[in-house]
């Protein structure tokens, strides 16, 4: 796909973008932006394994990392900014010091700014934190021409804050969906049985359901280990994957110490992380907090209904609740069994939303999160 027609003279127009690390999504995307980019796209890394072990090596000098210090890099940042060879700044959001000076950095020298963000609007009472953005924020967000919210929910949060919509562009925020469904077309019962094998699970057990990402409180661990418990204690036909990494990891290994039918698959990577999606029928998300959660388009790309908490992110935009999954209470374990029980019980319902899903995620592709992200950049420099 190209865009000359809407972009302004593209051997002049060059852009700098800065995001927060190489996690694979980001790095596929940044490919896909270099086919629908005509001008030159120039990407710096605030670091490397921030989050997870991401595994990535810059290829050219177009993709590096920044100093670790953040005060080298603010400077790095600006030095680049003030060499006059840049047309635009796009930021991955404004949270980190590093991106916030950049912003601030970009308005001093008027240069247009781009501004992507995951934030959703916040869960609960308000505290100091947010009585100081609502000082600051209205100000801040003056800066950037256009706003790239990954979904509806992350745009009502700019909202709050006085964007207007006509800086906001809906980002529609993805992985690499076309990708996972491709490999999933191809994953054989001869390849699910050979990966069950691998991985001691039962393949006669009716329902498996599947939670993968980081091991961490706020990701409800706990909360679906123990709705686990409590499905499992009444039905024989259950059966639950764990993968990921994190600080609750031994907890998630002492569970499938005490119970059989929970298995610790590891922390995955590549394809052996879309490989877990094909061998699950239901994919479980209960977190406590969520911006967006990638998981659930890369599970919904391998034709999983999803069971996600009401603070996920993304759910405005993916989740149709009783369409492409169900939605529960965060924290309400006896709802979480609730669903789980309603989703193992009802193969045809699992399976129709199964389809539901991958259709909807369908149009959410890399491909189009980047022609999206290179219009924006189009419209802030009109």
């Amino acid at each position: 796909m190209s865009i000359d027609s809407a972009m302004p003279s593209a051997e002049r127009t060059q852009i700098l973008a800065v995001f927060m690390e190489p996690a694979s999504y980001k790095v596929r995307l940044v490919e896909e932006l270099r086919t629908v980019w005509n001008g030159s796209l120039d990407v710096l890394y605030i670091g490397n394994n921030l989050s997870q072990d991401w595994g990535f090596n810059p290829k050219n000098s177009s993709n590096r990392f920044l100093p670790k210090s953040s005060l080298d890099a603010v400077r790095e940042v600006w030095r680049l900014l003030r060499t006059g060879r840049y047309d635009l700044l796009h930021l991955a959001g404004w949270g980190h010091p590093v991106l916030a000076s950049s912003l601030l950095t970009a308005a001093t020298m008027k240069i247009p700014v781009v501004l992507d963000t995951d934030t959703p609007l916040p869960v609960g009472a308000t505290n100091w934190k947010s009585m100081v953005k609502s000082a600051l924020y209205p100000t801040l967000f003056k800066f950037p021409k256009v706003f790239l919210p990954a979904g509806n929910r992350q745009a009502e949060y700019l909202r709050h804050y006085g964007v207007e919509d006509m800086r906001i562009r809906i980002g529609k925020m993805t992985s690499d969906v076309s990708g996972i469904g491709a490999y999933s077309a191809r994953f054989t019962p001869e390849k699910k049985s050979a990966a069950l094998r691998k991985y001691n699970v039962k393949e006669e057990v009716g329902t498996r359901f599947l939670y993968l990402g980081r091991l961490e409180p706020h990701k409800g661990i706990v909360d679906l280990l123990e709705a686990f418990q409590r499905l499992a204690a009444g039905r024989g036909d259950v059966t639950l994957l764990v993968a990921g990494s994190g600080s609750l990891m031994k907890l998630v290994q002492n569970a499938q110490s005490a119970n059989s039918r929970i298995h610790y698959l590891g922390h995955l990577k590549d394809d052996l992380v879309w490989e877990a999606y094909n061998l699950a029928d239901v994919f479980v998300l209960p977190s406590h907090f969520e911006p967006w959660g990638l998981v659930v388009n890369e599970a919904m790309a391998a034709g999983l209904p999803v069971i996600v908490s009401d603070r996920v992110g993304s759910i405005d935009d993916l989740v149709r609740d009783d369409v492409t999954g169900l939605i529960v209470p965060a924290e309400a374990i006896a709802a979480l069994v609730g669903a789980m029980d309603r989703m193992a019980k009802d193969v045809a319902v699992r399976q129709q939303m199964g389809e539901d899903a991958r259709r909807l995620i369908g149009s959410w592709t890399l491909q189009s999160q980047a022609s999206i992200m290179a219009h924006a950049w189009v419209s802030a420099l009109s």
